[in-house]
């Protein structure tokens, strides 16, 4: 299990080449203890063998859960951070038996949580007498669940839909270049070079690294638009001072036409992680 807590800054910012943001220097007055715990579980199936009745257990499977600031149960007060940012989010696995288990903070209990499979691609089983007794399909969310954050509580049962994997033209490859402002030591924003980032959209995920000059390349389902984008860095503040923040995208991607699949240029916006 993979557990991230972070603010986001969804800002709603053009896909320019490069667009110029003050520092952002200031922490939400919103922090979330994560000292103490409560667990959710939730169940996972798709149709991976089409010989048998029901459906199977997608063991390679991913389930992503967030928290907006505008879904809290708790008062934010005064803060930094714009509404929709997401203020808490985790990555689990699919078990053996089709669940998964989300751990969240307790402070976040009542707060409406967001359920995305990560889509998957497979080969499916097909029917006794046709010609392919396996086809290849993606399999993904049709859309993200949503449930109230509650100590042993059972999220709905999410079940994967199918449609057949047509090679390149099922996906669709983006590419751009990416900002941020990483440094107090310098004006502006800087290229991301060498910086990890995962991609989020309505039920996919996916990373990307980008090169020496901050460009990227990743393939994304066509006709999903990637509404959330992050990565963690630590802010140079001066010679011996960071501030650990995570950035996320300041607008999204768009991957719904071949013409939007080039010059993707994002600028990512920083804000302080809590303690």
């Amino acid at each position: 299990m993979k557990r991230s807590l972070f603010f986001a800054a969804a800002l709603l910012c053009g896909m320019a080449m490069f667009t110029a943001c003050e520092d952002d220097e200031t922490a939400s007055a919103l922090e979330i203890d994560m000292s103490k715990t409560a667990q959710m579980t939730g169940y996972v199936f798709a149709d991976l063998d089409l010989t048998k009745a029901g459906n199977e257990i997608p063991t390679q499977a991913k389930v992503v859960a967030y928290v907006l600031n505008t879904q809290m149960s708790i008062t934010t007060g005064s803060s930094t951070v714009p509404s929709g940012a997401v203020v808490w989010s985790d990555t689990v696995s699919v078990s053996a038996d089709g669940s998964y288990v989300i751990d969240f903070p307790i402070g976040l209990t009542n707060s409406t949580v967001n359920i995305v499979p990560q889509a998957f691609i497979a080969d499916q089983k097909q029917g006794y007498g046709t010609v392919d007794t396996e086809i290849k399909k993606v399999f993904s969310a049709n859309a993200t669940t949503s449930a109230s954050l509650t100590s042993g509580a059972t999220i709905p049962v999410i079940t994967l839909g199918a449609a057949t994997f047509a090679g390149d033209k099922q996906f669709t490859t983006i590419s751009g270049k990416l900002y941020a402002d990483l440094t107090e030591l310098s004006v502006g924003e800087e290229t991301l070079n060498g910086m990890t980032i995962t991609f989020y959209s309505n039920g996919w995920m996916g990373t990307a690294t980008t090169d020496s000059k901050g460009n990227y390349t990743i393939s994304v389902p066509y006709g999903e638009t990637i509404s959330l984008a992050k990565f963690d860095y630590d802010y140079v503040v001066n010679a011996t001072t960071v501030t650990a923040k995570v950035y996320t995208a300041g607008s999204s991607i768009d991957a719904n036409s071949a013409a939007a699949t080039s010059g993707n240029n994002v600028t990512f916006y920083g804000v302080a992680k809590s303690n």
